[in-house]
């Protein structure tokens, strides 16, 4: 008797579910998007991808970096639109659910102290001050002077944020030309990836979800946030800076999978599902770009090895 494992069977049925849903054009279906609270609700704007299209059905970037105005539509998309701020990504400290080897991503620890920094994860926090200035003073903007720290409500994005910020004040000299913003901003678009049924289980479980992540960005296995819905709150979080910053290096307090989908999707890849071959490390530090050149160089993922369940303490205990 041939048999094949549970994995298998689940992405042969992942992939005949996409056939199924798809409507006449060939078209995947808007995908659900999970609010604040973790309720569904339909979101008729989701970003399956780097890549909206016009009413010509021409392909536009996310976001415009360069002020070259590519679309010159009055009724497209504001993401179209040069960017007024610049943005850093900043992924979390160590976290006890490092330590502990679980995934933390259940909305009930918004605004909690559940899973914060080790003091591991707070000296990573003041340390990514140190890349995050280089960064700055590279900027070839030099009317960004002004940084805002705005981070996922999760404790250990916050303590991060903190740790880093406090460490940045004491990095900046007057001679610098920064000034740091007192108030550090709580955003739930920046909060981790919902993980659904797979929530509290051994970080291993991340393969059963990023191999279809590659496949088809919209799915949804085990109840997960899709990457089609990180892109989307992303870019509803960038355009909603935009309109209330202005020549503001902003700094985003995030998390692994939040940090690497929206690195992708704003460097206009043309496939966000390879994310987990990008990944950041605890207290890791980015410039947000808008091409693909931008990026590091991939990593993909190693197989595990045949028998055993565990990846290596490489691959998965840096990442949550």
């Amino acid at each position: 008797v041939v048999t094949t494992s549970p994995i298998t069977r689940f992405l042969e049925t992942v992939v005949l579910k996409k056939q199924q849903n798809q409507d006449d054009d060939g078209k995947v279906p808007a995908p659900l998007v999970l609010d604040s609270i973790g309720h569904h609700s339909i979101h008729s704007d989701a970003v399956l991808g780097p890549w909206w299209h016009d009413e010509d059905n021409n392909d536009q970037p996310a976001f415009d970096h360069s002020g070259s105005g590519r679309n010159d539509h009055d009724d497209a998309p504001t993401a179209a639109k040069e960017l007024k701020n610049e943005y850093y990504f900043l992924r979390h400290g160590q976290s006890t659910a490092n330590v502990a080897g679980i995934i933390s991503s259940a909305r009930s620890l918004a605004y909690s102290t559940k899973h914060g920094l080790t003091d591991v994860g707070v000296e990573q926090g003041k340390a990514s001050a140190t890349i995050l200035l280089e960064l700055l003073l590279l900027s070839s903007s030099k009317k960004k002077n002004v940084i805002q720290f705005v981070t996922s409500p999760f404790a250990r994005a916050e303590q991060t944020a903190k740790a880093c910020q406090m460490a940045l004040k004491e990095l900046t000299s007057d001679s610098n030309n920064l000034q740091i913003a007192q108030e550090i901003v709580y955003d739930d678009r920046l909060m981790e990836r919902y993980f659904g049924r797979l929530d509290g289980e051994a970080l291993y479980t991340y393969a059963y979800v990023w191999p279809m992540d590659k496949m088809n960005p919209t799915h949804k296995a085990f109840d997960v946030e899709s990457v089609a819905e990180v892109c989307t709150r992303f870019r509803d979080f960038i355009m909603d800076m935009e309109t209330k910053y202005d020549n503001t290096s902003i700094v985003m307090a995030s998390h692994a999978d939040v940090c690497q989908i929206s690195q992708l999707y704003a460097a206009n890849v043309d496939n966000v599902g390879e994310f987990s071959s990008y990944r950041f490390a605890n207290g890791e530090v980015r410039k947000m770009e808008d091409a693909p050149e931008s990026l590091p160089s991939p990593v993909p993922l190693e197989a595990p090895k045949r028998g055993t369940a565990l990846f290596t303490e490489q691959q998965f205990f840096l990442r949550e």
